[in-house]
């Protein structure tokens, strides 16, 4: 999907016999450069899949990382993407590319918590929004309160040295 400032692509990493960790094969690594190379360069870059690209803590243990992770990793790098939207883990949680591995670029980590489900690990029912602005992306996690959603949490990243860094504190509205 592409908007003004916006390119969104959506990537299938789930396999019938793979339940946990999810798997994105060679013909997908094409799939990942050849749309956002016909972007704008300017253009906000998100890749969206299933299962987070990267290893990462969940209630104290370790995931795996998707399966090809370092083909994919090196076609997000080399695509530009700015933002790499995943679920699977049910936690609401944010990272830098560079806190993770060594390569994908500078691009920022969203991992999506559980908004309907009662699957939930060790936080309430939570989404995030995600607002961004010409070289700043703002990440609100949204959790549930008992009769509605509330932002709890708000974390403003700013793009410099060619990398998402992030920036002072963000007061989450109200």
């Amino acid at each position: 999907v592409e908007l003004p400032g916006v390119a969104a692509l959506g990537m299938n990493t789930a396999r019938s016999l793979t339940f946990k960790a999810g798997r994105i094969h060679h013909d997908q690594i094409g799939f990942i450069r050849d749309p956002f190379a016909r972007t704008s360069s300017e253009a906000f870059r998100v890749l969206v899949t299933h299962h987070p690209l990267f290893a990462l803590k969940v209630g104290g243990e370790a995931t795996r990382a998707v399966g090809g992770q370092e083909l994919a990793l090196d076609a997000v790098q080399e695509a530009g993407v700015d933002l790499l939207l995943a679920g699977h883990n049910h936690q609401a949680e944010v990272h830098w590319t560079g806190e993770l591995v060594t390569r994908a670029g500078g691009a920022l980590v969203v991992q999506a918590g559980t908004a309907t489900s009662t699957r939930v690990r060790e936080q309430d029912q939570s989404f995030n929004t995600i607002d961004v602005g010409e070289r700043s992306v703002t990440i609100t996690v949204n959790a549930w309160q008992g009769e509605q959603f509330a932002p709890l949490d708000a974390q403003r990243y700013e793009w410099r040295e060619g990398q998402w860094l992030r920036a002072t504190a963000v007061e989450p509205a109200h």
